[in-house]
């Protein structure tokens, strides 16, 4: 849906002008389609769209906690929902995970005895729904960490601290932007 606003100007000499809503259209051929320059503004409206998608991998520390974006558009206002790969849609946990009304996913700093696979460790996708449809985000790694030196920054360790119900194949490890850059030593 295109909207704008008119105002009142002269007409193109040589041109077919058809009004189309509240401004008008001009078309110099049939190949070519262009708005009057009388116009203020105009705004292409899609059905249903991602403002923010998630990002494919999000690492964070317990100790931090992580705040993973979905916000969308439309004709109507979307709705979020936040599911596993295979469309299960996930809850709400008190205290670990909670969602906000603009679509975000909220994993809250938690202790390492606190560390729940299910979680804090896999694959997770946002869904939007409208009454135009529903489109799917990109998939999201999410993995936590706790920091090395027990600081909120530095090389990350996997979690669970105590070592039970870990997925090696889930937990990515990588260095913060805080973590400064130190030379390899080949030799060891």
């Amino acid at each position: 849906m295109f909207r704008g606003v008119r105002r009142e100007g002269k007409r193109q000499p040589n041109s077919r002008t058809a009004p189309s809503g509240p401004f008008d259209a001009r078309s110099d051929d049939e190949s070519r389609f262009s708005l009057s320059n009388n116009i203020e503004y105009f705004m292409f409206q899609l059905p249903l769209f991602f403002r923010e998608e998630p990002p494919s991998a999000v690492v964070f520390l317990n100790s931090t906690g992580a705040v993973i974006p979905c916000d969308g558009g439309g004709i109507s206002k979307p709705r979020a929902v936040w599911t596993r790969p295979d469309g299960t849609p996930l809850s709400p946990i008190a205290g670990l995970r909670q969602f906000r009304n603009d679509g975000s996913m909220v994993l809250q700093p938690f202790a390492g005895d606190q560390f729940r696979t299910e979680v804090h460790s896999g694959l997770f996708r946002c869904q939007l729904t409208s009454d135009a449809g529903s489109i799917g985000s990109r998939d999201v790694r999410i993995s936590a960490g706790r920091a090395d030196d027990g600081s909120d920054g530095g090389l990350l360790s996997p979690l669970p601290l105590n070592g039970e119900g870990a997925d090696a194949d889930a937990l990515r490890f990588g260095c913060l932007p805080a973590c400064p850059a130190a030379p390899i030593d080949a030799a060891g």
